[in-house]
Formats: C-alpha cells, sequence, structure tokens
C-alpha cells in the first residue's frame, strides 16, 4: 500500500502541504519536523537486510509493516522469522500478536 493511501485512525495536528503522507514528529526529542519511518527486516545472524518499508511516522503502522515485510520475505525467499527483535517502543499489543 503506497504511503498515501496508509490511513491511521488518528487525525494529525499538522499536514505537510507539500507532502501530505509526511507526520509532524518530535520523536527525536528535538524540534518537530515532517518525517517518515523506515522500517527494515533483517537477518541478525548473517547481517543482511531482507526487506524494507517506508511508513508515515506513527506507531500505527508499524505492525502492519512488519507484517508485510514477513509475508514478502516468505514469498519472496521462503525465509520465516523464528524471532522478531524489536525497540522497546513496539511493544504493542497488535506487534506482540
Amino acid at each position: 500500500m503506497p504511503l498515501s493511501e496508509q490511513r491511521p485512525e488518528v487525525t494529525p495536528k499538522f499536514v505537510s502541504p507539500s507532502d501530505p503522507a509526511a507526520r509532524w514528529t518530535g520523536a527525536h526529542g528535538s524540534q518537530a519536523f515532517f518525517a517518515y519511518s523506515t522500517n527494515y527486516l533483517i537477518d541478525v545472524d548473517n547481517a543482511i537486510i531482507v526487506d524494507v518499508e517506508a511508513t508515515t511516522a506513527i506507531r500505527q503502522v508499524e505492525a502492519l509493516a512488519a507484517k508485510r515485510m514477513i509475508e514478502r520475505s516468505l514469498e519472496r525467499f521462503d525465509l520465516y522469522p523464528s524471532r522478531l527483535l524489536r525497540d522497546s517502543g513496539n511493544g504493542s499489543a497488535e506487534m506482540l500478536g
């Protein structure tokens, strides 16, 4: 699904006049800006990036991105992870499911 079609349930406070799919974020603890997030599926045993998916900079779409990358790696390379490693910000019920 293209970034422009990712519709979170939350209405953004600000919309970029040049790129409506970007999200206003202050995630780095500094001045806020419009951004995307990149999500990587990495084979950590072999240090290989298996797949990448860009999403809007909101946590609600990261679980969906993870599912899509896993499905693509299974379809393309017949690889299915035995476990997933994520940062602590991704401990949502949807992600854990």
